[in-house]
Parts: C-alpha cells; sequence; structure tokens
C-alpha cells in the first residue's frame, strides 16, 4: 500500500474486522499504527468515563426516583383537571341552550279543553258587542263611569265638571 489508511479503514480495523491488508499496513507504518492507537485509548477513555459516571452513590438514584415520581404523579392530575373542565363545559353549553330555546305552547291544556268548555267560550264571544282583543279597554270604561257615577260631587268639583258631560251622554244612550 503507498498511502496512509484512510477514516473508513481506520474504523473498520478499530471494530476488528479481519482487513488482511490494513494489518499489513499497520505493522509496517508507525504514523498510523500510532494513529490507530491513540483512537482506540480516545474510545476506551470515553468509555471508562461514561462507566464511572454512571456510577453513582444510591442517594443519588434516590433523588432521581422521587423527581420521577413527583412529575408523574403531577401530570397525572393534569387529565383529570381537563376532563372535569370539558365536562363543566359542556353542561354550562347545555344549560345555556335550555335557557335561550323559546317555550313551546303548551298543546296539553288545548286538549284538555273539553266541548262544553269550547261551547261556553263561544258564547261568551258571540254575546260581547266588541271584540276580545278590546277587553281591555272597554273594562277601563267601565271602571272610569263607575268611578265618575259614585262621584255624585258638588256642581264646583272639577270631577264633577269633568265628567259631568260624558255622564248625561252615557245615560242618554243607556235610556235610548
Amino acid at each position: 500500500m503507498n498511502s496512509h489508511l484512510n477514516d473508513e479503514q481506520l474504523t473498520e480495523w478499530l471494530l476488528g474486522t479481519n482487513d488482511d491488508e490494513a494489518a499489513q499496513h499497520l505493522a509496517t507504518c508507525n504514523a498510523c499504527r500510532t494513529e490507530g492507537e491513540s483512537l482506540r485509548n480516545a474510545i476506551a477513555g470515553y468509555c471508562e468515563s461514561a462507566y464511572r459516571a454512571a456510577e453513582r452513590d444510591e442517594a443519588f438514584w434516590a433523588k432521581q426516583r422521587l423527581a420521577i415520581r413527583s412529575r408523574v404523579r403531577s401530570q397525572r392530575f393534569v387529565p383529570y383537571v381537563r376532563w372535569a373542565a370539558a365536562a363543566v363545559m359542556i353542561l354550562v353549553a347545555f344549560a345555556a341552550f335550555m335557557l335561550t330555546r323559546s317555550p313551546q305552547p303548551a298543546q296539553q291544556a288545548k286538549n284538555e279543553l273539553s266541548d262544553d268548555a269550547v261551547l261556553q267560550q263561544v258564547e261568551n264571544s258571540l254575546d260581547r258587542n266588541y271584540p276580545t282583543a278590546l277587553a281591555p279597554a272597554v273594562l277601563i270604561d267601565q271602571e272610569r263611569s263607575r268611578a265618575l257615577s259614585s262621584t255624585s260631587a258638588a256642581p264646583g268639583t272639577p270631577a264633577a265638571r269633568a265628567g259631568g258631560a260624558s255622564t248625561t251622554s252615557k245615560q242618554k244612550e243607556q235610556q235610548q
């Protein structure tokens, strides 16, 4: 071999593959042999330092276990909080839906009216001289008339002056 070994050939020699050419070259070339041995020593030193770093006293490993357990416990709590929050949100959404929807007419109350009650309502509406929508106005007018007729005050009072004309006209209508 004319040139020195490349990185790939040195790596294969370090891994222990059977390469006769590389072995013969290392036996004759001091530069490649020195480089190969320095790589082997560097790898061995790294391996040894890794083993030393891994060899810790029991207190160190106890602290590690405690830290891991506390993290696992705190992470177990988080999913329960998420599920609880999701359940609360669903309940709030359901309550909002129930409160915002318009109430349905009471069909059952309409169905419970008997035929006699329906006939009575029809008869009452036929007896009236005014539409049902004006019933509150009629009640107000009747109350006003009763109040004016009950106050038979002296002719000089404001109530008698205000209601006197309307009372007499109403009395004329009732007489006719």
